[in-house]
């Protein structure tokens, strides 16, 4: 069997390295992710050997920092570039050293570089799920929060399957759920809140979206997202055609002082008279539209 030449794979790593400082920052990234791609290669190599497994642990030991040192540096070059591309490269070379050396799929510093990478580089589901296992420890929010923008984000990515949809939406209303009953009352989270009611909405669980939208009015009726939440609670009760619920609804909000909202409770105005008159109600989220017959 032809012998493999590791002193000879690090020398040309350690010329590419001196050539580094006088490359384009997204052609340095894409360097420092084939260096650790060489690195992670030697590793399997190694170990298919038949070494002890102290003396595999000692190759991994010396070698590993230095795939991890490049995997870090090229998602620093990245976060200073500011291109997806070298987000995505950087990723990558993030997770040839992740699955290539033992153990490294604990170190939460470079995971977490990883998933900030993947955000930025618009791969936003595979970012959620490293995020929210990361959410824990001093750290916890920010991750939750991390997580929560990457799942809000992979909503808009062009080609999602079915089941990547599912997945999304559970782990939305997962986190949201860890962020609300662990920290209620960050300047986070009414935005959570309120955009957990309105993925209810979207999936047309009107009843459920109807009780958490009114619990985002009750607690935070000044907020800027409130009178959305009013109309949204009005339409939920809409689509399933309970107008005594949608009326007790539009009386609630119409007669609650916290809202201060003039152009909605003039519109509240509007419904509560139509179905009083018995009009045929048509609205949408603030183009209101009254047909009577």
């Amino acid at each position: 069997m032809r012998a493999i030449c590791i002193p000879a794979v690090l020398a040309v790593l350690a010329l590419a390295g001196s050539l580094r400082a006088a490359e384009p920052d997204l052609a340095r990234i894409g360097r420092l992710d084939s260096e650790v791609a060489a690195f992670a290669k030697a590793a399997r190599i190694r170990r298919s050997f038949r070494w002890t497994e102290a003396d595999k642990r000692a190759w991994l030991a010396r070698f590993g920092p230095a795939a991890r040192e490049r995997a870090l540096e090229a998602c620093e070059l990245a976060a200073a570039l500011g291109e997806p591309a070298g987000h995505r490269t950087a990723a990558r070379a993030c997770r040839s050293y992740l699955d290539a050396f033992e153990g490294a799929e604990r170190d939460r510093e470079l995971r977490l570089a990883m998933a900030e990478s993947l955000y930025r580089g618009h791969d936003y589901l595979e970012a959620a799920r490293i995020f929210e296992a990361e959410a824990s420890g001093p750290e916890a929010a920010d991750n939750m929060l991390s997580a929560l923008r990457s799942f809000f984000h992979a909503f808009s990515e062009p080609e999602i399957s079915r089941s990547e949809l599912a997945e999304i939406r559970a782990g939305y209303r997962r986190v949201a759920n860890r962020f609300l009953d662990a920290f209620p009352d960050a300047p986070e989270a009414p935005m959570v809140l309120f955009n957990r009611a309105r993925l209810a909405y979207d999936e047309a669980d009107y009843v459920q979206a109807a009780m958490e939208l009114e619990i985002f009015v009750e607690r935070h009726p000044a907020h800027r997202m409130a009178p959305m939440a009013g109309y949204l609670i009005l339409d939920s009760h809409h689509q399933r055609e309970d107008y005594d619920a949608l009326l007790l609804a539009a009386k609630r909000l119409h007669a609650d002082p916290r809202i201060r909202d003039e152009r909605f409770k003039r519109e509240l105005r509007t419904i509560i008279d139509a179905i009083e008159r018995r009009g045929l109600l048509y609205y949408d989220l603030g183009n209101l539209c009254i047909e009577t017959y």
